[in-house]
């Protein structure tokens, strides 16, 4: 069971990727090119109640924006999945696309990106994802 579980998440990642890749060649033409990706799958923190996280993850997905926007985000496309889905399959998938590496490394290492990266945990378990 656990080997079609792990195909079903390739899938699914796959699926995101392939529809990703395919609207940014579209549009490549208006937006700067994208160099670096930054997938992130997301399980909720187990103490926090349905409701709560859904209610969290606007302001958490707002300071994704905040910090990277006019620096180095070129894309933010955010999945999340219905309630009644598989337990191995993440509550949020996201996927970032940047202008580079070494900005994203600059923008984390940051007092404001150090503490974007630790507010992961206020929303998100840490032993999963």
């Amino acid at each position: 069971m656990k080997y079609y579980k792990k195909v079903a998440m390739r899938n699914l990642i796959q699926g995101i990727l392939a529809m990703i890749f395919l609207g940014v060649t579209v549009n490549a033409q208006t937006i700067d090119k994208a160099a670096y990706f930054r997938v992130w799958q997301g399980f909720q923190k187990p103490e926090l109640t349905s409701e709560q996280f859904l209610n969290e993850l606007p302001s958490f997905m707002k300071n994704t924006v905040d910090l990277y926007q006019e620096r180095a985000l070129n894309n933010y496309i955010v999945v999340i999945p219905p309630t009644n889905r598989p337990a191995f399959i993440p509550d949020e998938l996201a996927l970032v696309t940047l202008h580079s590496k070494e900005i994203y490394e600059a923008i984390r290492a940051t007092p404001e990106g150090q503490k974007y990266s630790a507010r992961h945990w206020d929303v998100f378990n840490k032993s999963n994802s």
